[in-house]
């Protein structure tokens, strides 16, 4: 049996792949910000921005997860905000990767969230793929970062693989509940222009993506994390209101009105997009369930009125 050791289990992603992981069998080792350690429930405590992590959470362990990350919507983002985007990211990184290399730990795999956000707010309909350059923002900053702080650790000489997370679609939180709230109450419509791309995934899809990366030890490097189909946001608005048998009147959300709400680099992430490819990630095997947007959201709806 192996064991993976989970940094961010308690999120959206973190919640599937532990609950897909348990599934095949896999013992699983979690870690908490919180002060209170509970071995017998292989629940450990840490602290990235203090440096400190209780190192038997390593006992056993053949893989790492590191999903942790201040959330981008949480807060406004001030500069001190933007700060702890980055550092959440990076330091949580540098900590496991500098615990592993301290201790001699022996680990096989070493898989990290990422971010389509590494290409920049806005990239028009231009096809990427993971070769492409890096973006000039804020969050391609940080993305650039955060892959960075595990593919420069040249010591550690587990495989090392970054996952670019798209959009990911689920009904327990996230992006979906958002966007199809709006649309169930008859006031749903597109941000801005409408024409950005969005780049999704479903999360039961990145959940077995995570798994395969962690089982195929072909896998090294950066690959993205997306469906094979992005849509529009014009597309995926519409195709939730087919779900919800919703008709859409209202006007476009302009531009300016999201700058307002939420500041211009917030609203870039909402009012830009990616078209995204996935070629790599299908290169090496890894075969969806949901490639459409249609197949994922009838996932999500098909036995229910709402998210």
């Amino acid at each position: 049996m192996k064991t993976v050791l989970v940094a961010g289990a308690t999120g959206l992603v973190g919640k599937s792949i532990v609950a897909l992981l348990k599934k095949k069998g896999f013992t699983v080792h979690t870690l908490s910000n919180s002060l209170s350690t509970d071995v017998t429930k292989h629940r450990f405590s840490w602290s990235p921005g203090k440096g400190k992590i209780d190192i038997r959470c390593f006992d056993g362990v053949d893989h790492v997860l590191n999903l942790s990350g201040a959330g981008l919507f949480d807060h406004w983002w001030t500069t001190s905000y933007k700060e702890k985007i980055l550092k959440s990211r990076t330091q949580s990184t540098c900590l496991l990767v500098d615990t592993i290399l301290k201790h001699h730990y022996h680990i096989q795999t070493f898989v990290n969230a990422s971010a389509t956000g590494i290409y920049g707010a806005d990239t028009g309909d231009l096809w990427l793929e993971e070769t492409a350059p890096v973006g000039q923002d804020f969050l391609a900053d940080v993305v650039k970062q955060w892959e960075q702080s595990l593919f420069h650790a040249t010591e550690l000489k587990a495989r090392k693989v970054c996952l670019r997370f798209g959009i990911v679609l689920s009904d327990e939180g996230g992006a979906l509940p958002q966007l199809a709230a709006p649309v169930k109450y008859g006031v749903g419509s597109p941000f801005g222009s409408g024409k950005q791309y969005i780049s999704w995934i479903h999360i039961q899809d990145l959940a077995n993506m995570i798994l395969f990366a962690i089982e195929n030890n072909t896998l090294q490097g950066a690959y993205n994390a997306v469906a094979p189909e992005p849509v529009t946001n014009e597309a995926m608005i519409q195709k939730i209101a087919d779900q919800l048998h919703k008709k859409l009147w209202a006007p476009h959300v302009p531009g300016f009105v999201l700058n307002l709400a939420l500041g211009k680099e917030r609203a870039a992430t909402l009012l830009g997009g990616n078209r995204v490819k996935v070629t790599k990630m299908e290169g090496v095997g890894f075969q969806f369930q949901y490639k459409t947007l249609s197949e994922a959201l009838h996932s999500f709806f098909s036995s229910k009125n709402n998210v």
